[in-house]
C-alpha cells in the first residue's frame, strides 16, 4: 500500500444545481391551496419518493449507499442512506442498519452528523435521510496537503489540523457519555464544513456497550471478504473483524470482540492524530493481509520517522503514541484525557521537551551554535559572560524566566552562558512551538512580531563596547582625570599627613555617569584598586593617590596588556602642589618656580613603602598581581529588570 492511501475513497459533496422549480412538494402554496387537503395527502402519501427527488449515488458501503436527494417539503439539499438489497435480506442486518439510524438520531452533538428522519422508498427499501455537508472529508485534505496545495498547506496548519481534531474529540467524549462506540473512526469519516464545521460520520460499526454485535460471529450471515484494494479497506469481513485495517488496534484487528471498549475508540483517535501529523495511515504493507497482519501486531513507524519533513512536536508524538499503545490499559483511559494533552499542547503549557541540571551545570554555553530557547520551571541560574577567560556574572534568573531566546531568530552562536545556580528543571522551547504560537495570532500581529525580532537583532548587535569588555582602564583612567580635576588638599587621615582627597561615593557615581554603565561595575574596580593598594583610603569617605607616577605606570601597564592603542605619547611626569585652599597640576614648574609659589608639594609616599616589595624587578609582577584582582573581585551583577 502506498502511504497516499489514507483510507478508502473520498466522498464528493459539490451542491447539483437546486431544481427547486420543478419539484413542487405537498405543500405548495399556490391560489388554490387548501392546508385539511395537502394534510390529508401527507397522511395517505405511501412513500418518500414523493418526498425526495432521487439525485446522484454519492458512496456506498457494507450496508448501504448514500444517495444526494432534494427534500420538497423543505426545499433543501440532503443525503439518504438507503439499505442494501442483501441487508434487507437478512433481519439482523436489517437491524443493525435501523440501530445505526437510532444511534446516530440519538446522538444529537454539533460535531456529529445530524439525522433527520427514517422511511421507506417506493422500491420498498428502508432509509434515513441526514444532513448534506458543503465541504470534504479530512481524508482528502490531508491527501491535498501531501500534494502540496498551496493554498490548503496555507490553511491547514498543524496547529489548525489540531482544533479541528480537537472537535472530533468532543464528538467521541459526548458518544462515550452515552455509552456509544464507534469502532471506525478515520479522516474519511470526519467531514470538514466549507465554514468550519467539523462532523464525524458513518456510525454503521457503532454500538452500545450494554448490547452485543449482532452481526459479529453470527452463522446465519455470508462472509463478506476483505478486498484486495486498499482503495476498498473500509468494507466489513463479518464474523471476525469490523473496521478499517490500516487504522484499526490490535483486539478489533484481531477479531477479539469482548476486549473491544471505549478504549478502541481511543486508539482509533490515535490513529487519526497520526494521519494528520504524518499525511498517512499508521498501518501499510503491500495488500490488505499484510497490513491486518500489521494491525494486530500494532507494527508502525515512530510518526517522526514516517514524516521527517514535518518536524512534528515531540509532545504530539508522545500523545499519538500513548493513544496507540497496543495493550488497552496502557492507553489514555478517557477521550478527556487526551483532550485534556491536545489542549495543553495547544495552548502551549507543553514543550517538546524538560531537562534537568544540577547546580553547576551549563544550560548553554557561549560561542555553542544552538536553535532551541528554555524557560526555567524550577530553580535559579545565572547568565554569564566570558570575559578575558574569566567568567562575569550579568544576572541571575529564576522561575519563569526564559534563556537563549536569540537562538530562535538568529543564526548565531550564542552570546552567553547558563549555569544552574540550584538544581533546575527547564522546558525546551522550539521554533516549531513558537511558530503554532504566531498561527494564533492574526496576520497584522505576525507582522509586528517580525519587526520586533528584526529590532531585537539590531540592538543585540549595537552593544555597549564596555558592557561584556573589560573596562577596568576605562575606569581607572576616569578615576585618575576625576581625582586631577575634582581633588581637594586635606591633612590628617590615617596616614597624618598632606595628600589630594576624592569622595569616593562622588568619584564612583561621576565615573558610571560619563562611561554609561552600572555603578555596579564601577565600584567593583575602585575597591579591588583600593585593595591594591595603588590607592589608599584616606578616611571613610574618601580615598587618595599616594603616589600619583607609579599610578600613571600601572594605567600605561594595564592599558599594554589589553591592547588600547594610546593616542598621545607617554603619561608625562605630573606634580602636585596645594595648600589648604589651592591645587595645582603640574607638568613644568621648576625647582625655581616651586620656590616663588606659595604652594607646597604634597607628599609623595615611595612605592615600596605601601606596595610592599623592595626591588624595582618586582614591579610588573606586582603591577600583573593587581591586574589579577581586578578580575576575580565579586563579578558585576544586574537586576533582573535590566536588559541582558
Amino acid at each position: 500500500m502506498s502511504i497516499d492511501n489514507l483510507s478508502s475513497p473520498t466522498i464528493n459533496f459539490d451542491k447539483p444545481d437546486d431544481p427547486e422549480d420543478a419539484m413542487d412538494s405537498i405543500f405548495t402554496i399556490d391560489d388554490n391551496f387548501d392546508p385539511t387537503r395537502a394534510c390529508n395527502k401527507l397522511i395517505q402519501r405511501e412513500n418518500e419518493c414523493e418526498k425526495y427527488i432521487m439525485g446522484d449515488k454519492l458512496a456506498q458501503g457494507g450496508m448501504g449507499a448514500i444517495y444526494r436527494v432534494y427534500d420538497r417539503d423543505f426545499k433543501r439539499g440532503n443525503v439518504l442512506k438507503v439499505i442494501l438489497p442483501k441487508i434487507m435480506a437478512s433481519r439482523q442486518m436489517f437491524l443493525s442498519f435501523i440501530e445505526e439510524a437510532r444511534i446516530t438520531g440519538q446522538l444529537e452533538h454539533p460535531n456529529i452528523i445530524p439525522v433527520h428522519d427514517l422511511g421507506v422508498m417506493d422500491n420498498e427499501m428502508l432509509y434515513f435521510s441526514m444532513k448534506e455537508i458543503q465541504g470534504e472529508s479530512l481524508d482528502k485534505i490531508l491527501k491535498r496537503i501531501r500534494a502540496d496545495e498551496a493554498d490548503i498547506v496555507e490553511k491547514y496548519s498543524i496547529y489548525n489540523l489540531l482544533v479541528l481534531f480537537r472537535k472530533v474529540c468532543d464528538a467521541l467524549a459526548y458518544a462515550h457519555s452515552r455509552e456509544i462506540i464507534h469502532r471506525d473512526l478515520k479522516p474519511e469519516n470526519i467531514m470538514v464544513g466549507n465554514y468550519g464545521e467539523v462532523l464525524v460520520v458513518d456510525w454503521g460499526l457503532a454500538r452500545r456497550m450494554s448490547e452485543q454485535d449482532v452481526t459479529m460471529n453470527s452463522p446465519e450471515e455470508d462472509v463478506d471478504p476483505l478486498s484486495e484494494s486498499i482503495g476498498d479497506l473500509t468494507r466489513t469481513r463479518y464474523g471476525m473483524i469490523k473496521g478499517t485495517p490500516a487504522f484499526m488496534p490490535p483486539e478489533q484487528a484481531k477479531g477479539q470482540v469482548e476486549e473491544i471498549d471505549k478504549r478502541t475508540d481511543i486508539f482509533l483517535l490515535g490513529s487519526t492524530l497520526y494521519a494528520i501529523a504524518t499525511l498517512s495511515a499508521p498501518f501499510l504493507g503491500e495488500d490488505v493481509y499484510e497490513i491486518l497482519e500489521n494491525a494486530e501486531n500494532s507494527i508502525f513507524e515512530h510518526p517522526k520517522e514516517r514524516a521527517p519533513k514535518r518536524d512534528l512536536p515531540p509532545e504530539l508524538c508522545r500523545i499519538i503514541l500513548k493513544a496507540m499503545e497496543p495493550e488497552p490499559g496502557d492507553r489514555y483511559q478517557h477521550v478527556e484525557d487526551i483532550i485534556e494533552d491536545i489542549d495543553d499542547l495547544l495552548e502551549g503549557r507543553t514543550s517538546s521537551e524538560q531537562l534537568s541540571f544540577k547546580p553547576g551545570e551549563f544550560i548553554m554555553k557561549e560561542g555553542d551554535s544552538g536553535i532551541e530557547a528554555y524557560v526555567i520551571l524550577t530553580g535559579n541560574v545565572e547568565v554569564l559572560k566570558l570575559v578575558d577567560g574569566n567568567y562575569v556574572k550579568l544576572v541571575e534568573l529564576g522561575e519563569g524566566a526564559s534563556v537563549g531566546e536569540m537562538a530562535m531568530i538568529s543564526n548565531d552562536p550564542r552570546s552567553a552562558s547558563v549555569r544552574a545556580l540550584t538544581n533546575t528543571q527547564v522546558v525546551v522551547i522550539t521554533e516549531d512551538l513558537i511558530q503554532r504560537g504566531l498561527d494564533k495570532l492574526p496576520p497584522w500581529m505576525g507582522n509586528v512580531v517580525q519587526a520586533l525580532v528584526q529590532r531585537l537583532r539590531a540592538t543585540n548587535a549595537i552593544v555597549h563596547p564596555l558592557f561584556y569588555s573589560n573596562c577596568s582602564y576605562h575606569v581607572l583612567h576616569q578615576l585618575w582625570l576625576i581625582y586631577l580635576s575634582y581633588g581637594k588638599p586635606q591633612t590628617g587621615g590615617f596616614r597624618g599627613m598632606t595628600s589630594i582627597t576624592l569622595n569616593v561615593d562622588k568619584a564612583i557615581k561621576e565615573i558610571s555617569l560619563i562611561l554609561s554603565i552600572n555603578e555596579d561595575r564601577v565600584t567593583h574596580i575602585v575597591s579591588s584598586i583600593i585593595e591594591s593598594g595603588l590607592v589608599e583610603g584616606f578616611d571613610e569617605d574618601n580615598l587618595c593617590i599616594p603616589n600619583i607616577d607609579l599610578f600613571n605606570q600601572f594605567l600605561a601597564y594595564l592599558r599594554d596588556s589589553l591592547g588600547i592603542t594610546n593616542q598621545f605619547d607617554e603619561i608625562p611626569d605630573v606634580t602636585l602642589f596645594s595648600n589648604n585652599s589651592e591645587f595645582v597640576v603640574s607638568h613644568s614648574l621648576t625647582d625655581e618656580d616651586v620656590e616663588e609659589s606659595p604652594l607646597e608639594q604634597t607628599e609623595v609616599i615611595n612605592r615600596d613603602e605601601f606596595l610592599g616589595f623592595k626591588k624595582a624587578e618586582d614591579l610588573l609582577a606586582k603591577f600583573d598581581e593587581i591586574i589579577h584582582l581586578l578580575h576575580e573581585q565579586p563579578k558585576p551583577t544586574f537586576k533582573e529588570e535590566d536588559e541582558v
